[in-house]
């Protein structure tokens, strides 16, 4: 069987991505299977009482077997599309070592009418060197916008910032060149 395309929309929380989801949901001829990733950002925890410590590790946990699940659904031939914005680097590497295998999209979708909730988001919103597709939600309907990334996943070219983020997130690489010194 082959795996199910992963359509990831990477972007602040003013960007319409939901919008999108929805046009893309309705757009293609197969179900895509929505992981509200955002949904299960907060950091508020039955684990409290335990500290913040404990707190991180329970959300990141979360977040970690939310990316497993993802890849697990995609293999075995299930189209999914999610929402999330990329601000940890633990998630990214996390993700570009699971996804770059596989035919996913990381589609960087802004407004160029967007505030930046909180300084840390400020500092990691759209960083990320490479997207496979690049969409500002301030420009398009998110009709338009699904109809961009449907038409980039048809006529390609294949997605590769998944292979490109690995090798630049992989700890012996530095920017997808391999250190002085380091061994390969």
């Amino acid at each position: 069987m082959n795996p199910g395309n992963i359509i990831l929309l990477s972007g602040g929380s003013q960007a319409a991505k939901a919008a999108i989801i929805q046009e893309l949901q309705s757009i293609f001829d197969v179900p895509y299977l929505h992981i509200p990733i955002e949904k299960y950002s907060s950091r508020q925890s039955s684990h409290e009482s335990e500290g913040p410590q404990q707190e991180d590790a329970t959300f990141h946990h979360l977040r970690s077997n939310i990316h497993l699940t993802i890849a697990s659904l995609a293999r075995a031939g299930n189209p999914i599309v999610a929402d999330y914005e990329l601000i940890d680097s633990r998630w990214l590497r996390e993700c570009a070592n699971l996804y770059c295998e596989l035919p996913a999209l990381l589609v960087c979708v802004r407004s160029s009418q967007e505030g930046i909730e909180t300084p840390e988001q400020g500092a990691a919103l759209h960083t990320l060197p490479v997207y496979d597709l690049e969409i500002d939600s301030s420009l398009f309907d998110p009709h338009q916008c699904a109809c961009l990334i449907r038409e980039r996943l048809i006529k390609g070219p294949s997605p590769l910032a998944w292979h490109w983020l690995k090798a630049w997130t992989d700890p012996v690489k530095h920017g997808g060149w391999i250190r002085a010194g380091a061994e390969s």
